[in-house]
């Protein structure tokens, strides 16, 4: 399956730096990750999970999956912080394409959750500057005064439809 918003994630991403927590050996990264998986809000949205954090160094990536044994993540030196924490364990909690709507919605709960909501807005405003998805194509959210005034420019539309096709003599019903 392509994976055709990774860039865009990876690009928006970027504003998470400033707000980011380094944790320098793996039993901190342990740690971090236990406060999380086990957390009530991560259990009510995601359910119980296991994991497990391998020493990432020789790599030149960070890795995340859901394995056999539950959540594994993998991180060299350079990815030990919470934003690519949350990043490589929200790999494990989504499905195809790797960082498709769901996997962006995912990562700014966590974000949120985890981070704080200053970094949830920037998250989300670079989302939207970005033009990541976090919801399927073809959902939109519409306000009621949108909808109504949607309807509203419907029913005139029918309205002089009909009239025009009343003076051509034709009989149009609503």
């Amino acid at each position: 399956m392509r994976d055709s918003q990774r860039q865009k994630v990876y690009t928006a991403e970027r504003v998470l730096c400033r707000y980011e927590t380094k944790y320098p050996t793996v039993k901190d990264i342990e740690r971090y990750c236990k406060k999380i998986i086990r957390s009530t809000w991560f259990i009510r949205h995601f359910g119980n999970h296991s994991f497990r954090v391998h020493d990432g160094r020789g790599r030149r990536n960070a890795g995340g999956w859901h394995g056999w044994g539950g959540l594994e993540i993998t991180l060299p030196l350079w990815a030990r912080c919470d934003r690519v924490i949350l990043h490589e364990l929200c790999h494990g909690l989504t499905i195809n394409p790797p960082h498709g709507w769901s996997f962006a919605k995912h990562y700014m709960e966590l974000v949120r959750h985890f981070m704080g909501k200053d970094a949830y807005k920037a998250l989300k405003a670079a989302y939207k500057e970005h033009h990541v998805r976090t919801r399927p194509k073809g959902t939109r959210v519409i306000s009621p005064e949108a909808r109504q005034k949607g309807i509203e420019a419907l029913r005139l539309y029918r309205e002089r439809k009909a009239a025009s096709m009343r003076q051509e003599g034709n009989d149009y019903q609503i």
